[in-house]
């Protein structure tokens, strides 16, 4: 194990390894071989590209083999419209619980922590509101829609925060950011362009993907949330990787990437509906 490695432990039997080139390693050892060092912190360049690897590396720890092997091009689009709920579901609440973490910070003198913490709920303010003006643009009654088709995993991942915030360690809610903007951030042009030939070339419905994608306003965030853990003294930083691979591990609870509802059961409660659109009509009746 080179000096330029550092690693965290996931689990019982599963480390992360982060490389000074960004690249990461995972390992089953039930514990680390004799002479490696604790994790040491590390600056500058090399400590960013570490954190990187080990950020990544707990995500890739969550996937289960073949869990991702359909893309977003099979995405339908019954599935994306389960996909806004989700996200209006997991969105609503965030603003509030990033600002109840940041109070915490705040009463226990980590004022740093305390100001990105609030950076991170103003940044989630309204972002439900985008998801919820999608599925009005496509001609659905939103809120009816919300209350439809509840979404498992998104109400999981929202207690897995609300969990965090109240624990004896918040700093595990940058974990839980990393996860949601890096996934965000994979979702390129070419899955914004499928999505718009889904819902129609004259229906604005993709409000809530593009802030949420890698050509969207908050590209950044990736980036900065990295700088940021790799600032953190280790302890808090080892925290924080293991949130992500905690929170990946509920995000890809079902092994699969479509798992929220089937088309037809999808379809079956937009049927409930009237006055629905002929593109949603269509998909319905074929």
């Amino acid at each position: 194990m080179s000096e330029g490695t550092d690693f965290v432990r996931l689990g019982p039997e599963l480390w992360v390894f982060g490389n000074a080139d960004g690249a990461f390693s995972l390992s089953d050892w039930p514990d680390l071989p004799p002479g490696l060092e604790k994790m040491q912190a590390s600056f500058g360049r090399e400590s960013v590209s570490k954190t990187r690897g080990l950020l990544d590396g707990a995500i890739a720890a969550a996937i289960k083999p073949g869990s991702a092997a359909r893309t977003m091009d099979d995405l339908t689009l019954p599935q994306y419209i389960a996909f806004l709920v989700a996200d209006y579901q997991r969105m609503r609440p965030a603003r509030p619980l990033f600002e109840k973490a940041a109070r915490r910070f705040a009463a226990a003198g980590l004022n740093e922590y305390a100001d990105y913490a609030r950076e991170k709920a103003d940044e989630e303010s309204g972002h439900d509101k985008l998801a919820f003006r999608d599925l009005t643009e496509l001609g659905l009654p939103a809120q009816q829609v919300i209350d439809d088709l509840p979404s498992t995993r998104s109400l999981a991942l929202v207690q897995f925060l609300e969990e965090i915030v109240e624990s004896e360690r918040p700093v595990a809610c940058f974990g839980y950011a990393y996860v949601l903007e890096r996934m965000a951030e994979m979702r390129g042009r070419e899955v914004l362009d499928h999505v718009q030939d889904l819902v129609g070339p004259d229906v604005n419905a993709t409000r809530c993907w593009y802030i949420h994608s890698g050509v969207g306003p908050e590209v950044g965030h990736v980036e900065e949330l990295i700088e940021f853990v790799s600032k953190m003294p280790p302890n808090d930083r080892a925290v924080v990787v293991k949130a992500v691979h905690q929170t990946a591990c509920i995000k890809y609870a079902a092994d699969k990437i479509f798992d929220y509802y089937r088309d037809d059961q999808i379809l079956e409660v937009l049927a409930g509906y009237s006055n629905l659109p002929d593109r949603i009509n269509r998909v319905i009746q074929a």
